[in-house]
């Protein structure tokens, strides 16, 4: 596995770390959707720009997230793991 590889998946590991502290801290305080949503997409962006500018490419597979988690929650992960699958298709063209 080469650098940039491992750079997106320690990146990525740690941006959904982050989302999920996020997704705990929305679940146990009267936090308005929209700041939630508002904090996702940030973090979302955050991680895309650092992604691009170590280069990385590739993602990596992890687990589903709970029925409970916040809907912004769940787009968040799912956009983290979704830009790394089509950074790598697009890599390997």
């Amino acid at each position: 596995m080469n650098d940039s590889c491992d750079t997106r998946r320690i990146l990525t590991a740690a941006f959904e770390e982050a989302t999920l502290a996020l997704g705990g801290v929305a679940a146990m305080y009267p936090i308005p959707d929209e700041a939630v949503w508002e904090l996702a997409r940030t973090f979302d962006l955050i991680h895309e720009r650092a992604c691009n500018r170590c280069g990385a490419k590739g993602a990596i597979a992890s687990e589903d997230p709970d029925d409970d988690e916040h809907p912004a929650i769940v787009h968040l992960l799912a956009q983290l793991r979704n830009r790394g699958a089509s950074q790598s298709d697009r890599g390997s063209k």
